[in-house]
């Protein structure tokens, strides 16, 4: 009996180590332009996501700028041509794109 009970206890301690969560502690993206992004990732080391400080998602180009993600046809993409700042540097071009955003967009 005690070896069954030790055999739970490993394979379930075991299976809490298989994905490390996010860590909760935002990040601050600085961009050339003297602006800045708050970033929250959220999720596992298998599954995870970008948000920003007000709850819309990201993701990062190969410019390592972050651009907002949105729905487009079954699937969500990035648009290409808007990047993501904190709201009090948002222009009011970004104001209305980010106000036609979807917060529950999954990728």
């Amino acid at each position: 009996m005690k070896k069954i009970f030790l055999l739970f206890l490993i394979l379930s301690l075991s299976a809490l180590l298989i994905a490390v969560p996010a860590s909760p502690e935002p990040v601050v993206v600085e961009y050339e332009n003297g602006k800045s992004l708050t970033v929250y990732l959220h999720g596992d080391e298998n599954y995870n996501w970008l948000t920003t400080s007000d709850g819309l998602r990201v993701k990062e180009n190969a410019d390592g700028r972050f651009e907002y993600v949105q729905k487009d046809f079954k699937k969500a993409v990035a648009d290409k041509k808007m990047i993501a700042h904190d709201p009090e540097y948002r222009d009011a071009d970004e104001r209305t794109f980010v106000s036609q955003l979807d917060k529950e967009v999954v990728i």
